[in-house]
């Protein structure tokens, strides 16, 4: 399968800053009402996430998990957004584990 990249940096800002929305409050409704996978239990245990600027890369993407299950939620969220986006290069992400 081909992947189409997107055209401009903005484009690329706009697709990853749409996969930093995952915190714990997205999935609490459908987990309440008996959605319970991967899906809902990686999204749970996002608690915080922080995008900042730093020395090695442009964009730094700190993403705070209550647990390990958080990292399905950036690698099949987040990384598949900036991996097609124009702009990949430029953006770092680090998973902090329990870090708050």
């Amino acid at each position: 399968m081909k992947r189409m990249l997107s055209a401009s940096v903005e484009a690329g800002a706009a697709k990853i800053a749409d996969g930093t929305d995952m915190a714990h409050g997205r999935t609490r409704i459908p987990y309440r009402t008996g959605k319970v996978d991967i899906h809902s239990l990686s999204a749970l245990s996002i608690m915080r996430v922080e995008i900042e600027k730093v020395k090695r890369k442009p964009v730094q993407i700190l993403v705070n998990l209550k647990n390990p299950a958080g990292v399905f939620q950036i690698e099949e969220v987040l990384e598949k957004k900036i991996q097609t986006s124009s702009i990949q290069n430029l953006v770092e992400v680090i998973a902090l584990d329990k870090g708050i």
